[in-house]
């Protein structure tokens, strides 16, 4: 019996120690996996660097491998902005330099109808905001003066307002396409009451320039000066009637928005 109850005892005491042996290899794992910042096997810190590493390397390997198959191609010559251009800028001799220069670029990157000389957008407007390192092309500007030929025995006149309500609220400047109208009060029948009255003095006339009330010329890509004088074109046979209006107070000018200014 006492030898019976000795194996018992020798077979519990096993049992107890292979139970602690196991708690205690499992214990042993869990801190590893918590050293190892949730990863399995290695540290974390090693498989963050190594990762970091391949990446880099094949990365540099990428641009090795595109330098290398661009390296032979032929080339061609682009203008670039090196700065934004304002919407509705004017080109002009004397600041195309400070927006644009010619860049070479493969010819399997370059886009459709591309500009390669800054002298074909001289005199010319932009049609939207180009921003910095843009490549140009042709659809980025307007020549406007095809509006002014179209107006037929044009002749220049100034109109100068005290409020600038009356001419767009100040923001008029040197391409942009407007109509003339005299608006004025009217009685109505029987003298009761007063209509309002709008007469057409020119449409689609060109401002050529644009001034504040110091005299002070407004370039067209300044955009945040008031404007109360501007210079416009407009056909010989309006003259008369602007003039009228001019002179009683009646004048208002209106800007045609983009994609109404063809000429009639």
């Amino acid at each position: 019996m006492k030898k019976i109850k000795e194996v018992y005892c020798k077979k519990d005491w096993e049992e107890s120690s292979d139970r602690n042996a196991y708690d205690q290899l499992k214990y042993r794992q869990r801190e590893q996996y918590r050293e190892n910042g949730g990863v399995k096997g290695g540290t974390g810190r090693g498989r963050l660097l190594l990762s970091l590493a391949v990446s880099a390397l094949l990365f540099t390997a990428c641009l090795l491998l595109l330098r290398s198959l661009t390296a032979g191609e032929e080339k061609g010559t682009v203008m670039a902005a090196v700065k934004t251009v304002p919407a509705g800028s004017k080109i002009t001799g004397d600041n195309y330099e400070e927006y644009f220069a010619l860049k070479e670029v493969p010819l399997s990157c370059l886009p459709e109808a591309t500009m390669g000389s800054t002298d074909t957008c001289i005199g010319k407007f932009a049609v939207r905001q180009i921003e910095n390192n843009e490549i140009i092309v042709a659809g980025d500007f307007e020549d406007k003066r095809k509006n002014a030929e179209a107006i037929v025995h044009a002749i220049e006149v100034s109109v100068g307002v005290n409020n600038i309500a009356q001419m767009v609220g100040g923001t008029l400047r040197e391409g942009d396409i407007v109509n003339i109208s005299s608006v004025r009060q009217q009685s109505g029948d029987s003298g009761q009451g007063y209509l309002i009255v709008n007469e057409s003095i020119a449409k689609k006339a060109y401002v050529t320039d644009a001034f504040t009330n110091a005299g002070a010329r407004v370039s067209s890509e300044d955009r945040q000066t008031a404007v109360v004088v501007v210079n416009i074109l407009l056909p010989e046979e309006a003259e008369k009637q602007f003039n009228e209006a001019l002179a009683d107070g009646t004048l208002r000018v209106s800007r045609v928005c983009d994609g109404q200014t063809g000429a009639e």
